[in-house]
Order: structure tokens, then C-alpha cells, then sequence
């Protein structure tokens, strides 16, 4: 499989290109970074935190004081972003978490005329900076409390649509999935000359979701399945509302495909020890921006590994994102799962030689990467371990 996965993984600039990902840095990044550093400054005003009150050089509290505790990890990454991307406030010599007011005045731009300014002007962003709206203006409730972030999401369905929507189609995480499809393919084919088909090639997915994912792979492994070679899918996620909807969902395509290509549907936990039946069973693993959000990582990848065919010739796929954005911080700050992580990473999201170290403790022999040289190449990558 490693041999399949060096055929497409230096092929991201064209698979940028053709999801619409390149430039992102240089020309959309830097007004999303000035449109979240708004929703910032003025959610904490709401707060009691009014930065355009404090003069430079005079300290800044730790937490603006009419926001719970309980979002405290946010909290310090919010305060990243105002340092980082806003240059308002200065981490202290101090070893107490202080922070000073710099000189830099605020920018008295409200966070509406940016927003109005942004959407529409990179259309294939306007997901992201809609579902960033949804949440930015409504951040000083969803700091105090007296906005349910997750109902606002959720249990909104043109907000639930975006955020469905920002993990299937939003160029930076499309790139990497078309290079996986690419992978699959080649993978397949490998595992059918190597067979000579008298064994299905096997797949599984972690934390498939909505299937945002799953629709695209499973659209190009019907190649192989036409080709001759067996494929076995096998969708899985931690809800089984949406396993059950992703039954309902793609029963319908499979309409005269049933001989080569089979799916099934599966309730996994992938933190838990794995059933006895799924042990040593598949030929592949793949996951989309799902592995990071486990307690821990050593765990996750280890129950992993015990899923896979010992020998050489299986694969752990990851399509994760190895850079900060400070606008996911604001869409999906207040999951459960972005701060879920007790495993000794201080942030949600580590880069690839992270990944790396952690790939190999669990026991891959090898681990590689996809590559390009766009900027936006090392923002999401496909990771691949290799037994």
C-alpha cells in the first residue's frame, strides 16, 4: 500500500487546484483572521472585558469576569488569537498566564461590516465564513451562557447543513479526500493483481458522520468494483442516528452493484476496545478530521492498528488537519470533543511528525504524507501508516 500512496502523495497542488484551495493564505486567511479577532474583541466587551478601555502596557485579566471557568480552554486559545492574529494583548514574563495591553489600538470596524465585506467575495469559502457568522455573532452569549452553542448549530438546520457542508466541500479539507479516492483506487488495484481477486478488498471508516466523505470514496470505488474486484465498506460512527441515516442514504446507489460492491453499517467507538470480529479484518482504515478529537491518541491508534490484517499491505488513512485556523476555534470551540483530549497535546491538533511519532509508538512501521508546494499543502494532509 505504501508503494500506492507515494504514486498520488505529491499530487496535492493539482488536487488543490482542482478543489479551489490554492491562495488560501495569502488572500482569504488574513480577513478571516481580522473578522474572528473582531467577534473577539466585542464578546468579550459584552463580557466585561472592553480592550479598547485599557491602556498599553497595563495588564489584561486572565478571563474576561462574566465568562464561566467551564470554558476555560477556549478561553486561553481566544486569547492566543487577540496575541497571535490581532497583536492586542501580550503574553506576560510571568509564569501566571498574564497578559499586558500592547499600544495597538482596536479596530473600530464593527464585526458585521467585515463579515458583509467577506461573504461573497471567495465564494468557495462562503460556508465557512456563513457558519463562522452563525457562531461570531452570537459568541458573547455562547461565552456567558445564555446562548446553547451546540442548539445554535444543530438544532438549526441551515447551520447544521453548513457545518455538514464545511467538512465535505470546503476547498482545504476536499483536497486531501480526492487524493484518498486516488489512493483507494490504486490500492485496489494493487490488492487485486496481488490476489488475483480471490479475497474482497476491505474498508472501513471511522467516524464517517454525515458521509460527506464516504460519498465521494465510495463514488470511486465503484471503478474497481466494475473492474472486477470485490470491495467490502464498512461505514461506522459513534451515533447510531447517523448510522442509521447513512443506511437509508446510500442503499439507494448501491442499486446493481451488490455482486462487486458491498457496505455495511456499523455502530464504533473507536476509543473502546475493538469487538473480537473486527480484529485483524481490514485491508484499510481510513478517517476524516475524527481521530483528533479522542481522549487519547496513543489509545485510539493502537485500537486502530488491532483492526488491520497483520503483515505488510494494510493501511491507516488520516485526513487531518495539521495547522491552526483561528475561525475553527470559533465554529467548533464549543464541541465536547475539541477539548476532550488528556494525552499530553495542549491543543486539539498536532502537525504530521506528531502524527508521526505517535503512528509509530502504536506500531506502524511507516508513515508518509502528501505534499505540495502550495502553502495550503501543509494545512490539511492525508496521513498514511504502514504496517
Amino acid at each position: 500500500m505504501a508503494n500506492a500512496f507515494n504514486e498520488i502523495r505529491l499530487n496535492y497542488d493539482a488536487a488543490a487546484k482542482t478543489a479551489k484551495a490554492v491562495d488560501y493564505w495569502k488572500e482569504v486567511y488574513p480577513l478571516q483572521a481580522r473578522l474572528v479577532v473582531a467577534y473577539i474583541v466585542e464578546a468579550f466587551a459584552a463580557n466585561g472585558l472592553d480592550l479598547t478601555k485599557i491602556q498599553g502596557g497595563a495588564p489584561v485579566p486572565s478571563v474576561p469576569p462574566e465568562i464561566p471557568l467551564r470554558h476555560q480552554k477556549l478561553i486561553g486559545r481566544l486569547y492566543q488569537v487577540l496575541e497571535q492574529e490581532g497583536n492586542l494583548i501580550l503574553s506576560s514574563s510571568d509564569a501566571d498566564n498574564s497578559f499586558i495591553r500592547t499600544a495597538i489600538p482596536v479596530d473600530p470596524t464593527p464585526y458585521s461590516a467585515l463579515y458583509q465585506s467577506l461573504i461573497g467575495r471567495f465564494p468557495q469559502h462562503d460556508v465557512v465564513h456563513e457558519l463562522l457568522n452563525a457562531i461570531g455573532s452570537q459568541l458573547a452569549g455562547c461565552l456567558s451562557g445564555s446562548v446553547d452553542a451546540l442548539h445554535l448549530v444543530f438544532g438549526n438546520s441551515r447551520n447544521k447543513k453548513l457545518l455538514n457542508d464545511m467538512y465535505e466541500f470546503w476547498p482545504l479539507l476536499r483536497a486531501p479526500t480526492l487524493l484518498l479516492g486516488d489512493f483507494l483506487v490504486g490500492a485496489v488495484t494493487a490488492h487485486h493483481s496481488l490476489t488475483t481477486g480471490d479475497r474482497s478488498f476491505r474498508v472501513l471508516e471511522v467516524g464517517a458522520g454525515t458521509g460527506g466523505t464516504t460519498r465521494h470514496l465510495v463514488e470511486r470505488l465503484f471503478q474497481s468494483a466494475d473492474a472486477g474486484q470485490e470491495i467490502e465498506y464498512h461505514f461506522t460512527d459513534i451515533s447510531p442516528a447517523l448510522v442509521a441515516a447513512a443506511k437509508r442514504q446510500f442503499k439507494k446507489p448501491l442499486s446493481g452493484k451488490e455482486s462487486r460492491m458491498k457496505m455495511s453499517y456499523q455502530v464504533l467507538d473507536i476509543e473502546k476496545q475493538p469487538k473480537e470480529e473486527y480484529l485483524s479484518k481490514f485491508d484499510c482504515l481510513i478517517s476524516t478530521n475524527c481521530i483528533h478529537a479522542t481522549k487519547d491518541l496513543d489509545v485510539t491508534l493502537r485500537n486502530l492498528k488491532s483492526l488491520l490484517r497483520p503483515g505488510p499491505g494494510a493501511a491507516l488513512m488520516l485526513v487531518e488537519t495539521t495547522q491552526k485556523m483561528c475561525w475553527l476555534d470559533i465554529v467548533v470551540g464549543f464541541f465536547g470533543g475539541w477539548w476532550a483530549f488528556e494525552d499530553g497535546r495542549e491543543y486539539a491538533l498536532i502537525d504530521e511528525h506528531e502524527w508521526k511519532g505517535r503512528m509509530k509508538k502504536a506500531g506502524f512501521e511507516q508513515v508518509l504524507w502528501t505534499e505540495g508546494a502550495a502553502e495550503e499543502s501543509k494545512t490539511v494532509r492525508l496521513i498514511g501508516g504502514f504496517l
